[in-house]
């Protein structure tokens, strides 16, 4: 009961605020639903997607600008941030954020090479140069690993790990090689020498990645919106002990369980420093 009275309550507040967003909102669900096209989604703060039929593009636009799950009060980004975006998908929070952090610079990190060419498409799209994208994981060591991948867009997910720990059937999914980068290396080989904003969805790999991290690197950094996955066997690779890791290191920590989700969740961390 609770779930469907969760699932009432959470339409009828995206129906009023999606009409807000998308620019022709009944028209745009007519196509990717009902004619399964492919389409390009106008927004009415300018911004521009290329998104394929189903539900799951849009889902992820729905997060952004709907639900503000990167960006709840009190983590606006600012026009000169710094950004790394690990996990970008289809540029979703990218384009957002290098449309916000008009004096900054985006990086956006996504290893699936299908998933990475509408990144590429949207960030043209949006006519950015300040949001460069690499074809690549971000973790805490140069490998090449196996991801799981869904045959198409009704399959959500891309991970090296257990995508049936996060509640996906994964009976059809394809298998195919990604590349990942030693973060620090990565940061190291392109001078960068700050981030402020670390937005993190990486399908398990985020606990290897945020432990990795350089110090210097993440006690710089003002915020982070980390999705955490609580899909593997080390007790040290949870949301609760990753948040207890950011408050040992000077933030002020929240995590938020998902209502529909298995095993996953938020965590929003603000550096004390500059608060």
């Amino acid at each position: 009961m609770k779930k469907v009275v969760f699932l009432i309550s959470f339409l009828s507040k995206h129906l009023l605020r999606g009409i807000s967003v998308y620019k022709h909102y009944f028209a745009v669900h007519f196509a990717l639903f009902v004619k399964r096209k492919d389409i390009v989604v106008e927004l009415y703060d300018g911004a521009k997607y290329y998104i394929r039929s189903g539900y799951f593009d849009i889902t992820t636009l729905d997060q952004i600008y709907i639900e503000h799950v990167y960006d709840p009060s009190g983590y606006e980004l600012k026009p000169d941030d710094v950004v790394f975006d690990i996990g970008a998908y289809i540029g979703d929070y990218s384009v957002y954020a290098a449309r916000k952090a008009t004096a900054g610079m985006v990086y956006a990190f996504e290893p699936v090479v299908e998933t990475f060419a509408l990144l590429e498409k949207n960030c043209t799209l949006n006519r950015l140069d300040n949001l460069r994208r690499f074809n690549i994981g971000l973790s805490d060591s140069d490998r090449t690993v196996e991801f799981r991948t869904g045959s198409d867009i009704s399959q959500p997910g891309a991970s090296a790990y257990d995508l049936e720990k996060m509640g996906y059937s994964t009976d059809e999914y394809k298998k195919t090689k990604v590349s990942l980068r030693d973060i620090n290396s990565f940061i190291k080989e392109q001078n960068i020498k700050k981030i402020n904003v670390l937005k993190i969805d990486c399908e398990g790999e985020e606990f290897a990645l945020m432990y990795h991290l350089d110090k210097d690197i993440l006690l710089g950094c003002r915020m982070c919106m980390i999705e955490y996955h609580n899909i593997h066997h080390d007790p040290t690779y949870t949301g609760s002990h990753l948040a207890a890791y950011l408050k040992k290191n000077g933030f002020s920590v929240d995590i938020e369980a998902y209502n529909l989700a298995q095993n996953t969740g938020m965590i929003y961390a603000k550096n004390k420093l500059f608060i």
